[in-house]
């Protein structure tokens, strides 16, 4: 599958896309996202890259079961900052919250 093609599972899933729109979304996790990427706007190196200091900081905005949920992470097995946020989101965010979300606004 072409890296621009996404399958209909894709667009159920949470995402970065999610975090950095104007309005507010249900869940603590797309805030923690949000706020964290605000402040890691505020740093700007040289020759490095938004990714590495996302990378390089997020470990430092967890705490407790979210600090420990990022330390069972397998060694090695995120390589960018997509996959960071997305196994962030599935984990503290997961598509059952984002299914009940939308059952809930089309109710409305």
């Amino acid at each position: 599958m072409a890296c621009n093609e996404r399958t209909l599972r894709d667009y159920a899933l949470p995402s970065l896309d999610m975090v950095q729109e104007s309005i507010m979304r249900l869940g603590h996790s797309n805030q923690h996202l949000k706020r964290f990427l605000q402040l890691c706007d505020t740093f700007k190196y040289n020759d490095v890259t938004d990714e590495a200091i996302h990378l390089r900081l997020f470990p430092f905005s967890l705490i407790d079961n979210s600090f420990s949920w990022l330390d069972s992470q397998a060694l090695g097995s995120i390589m960018t900052w997509d996959e960071l946020a997305g196994k962030f989101l599935q984990k503290y965010f997961p598509i059952s919250d984002a299914v009940q979300i939308r059952r809930e606004i089309v109710l409305l």
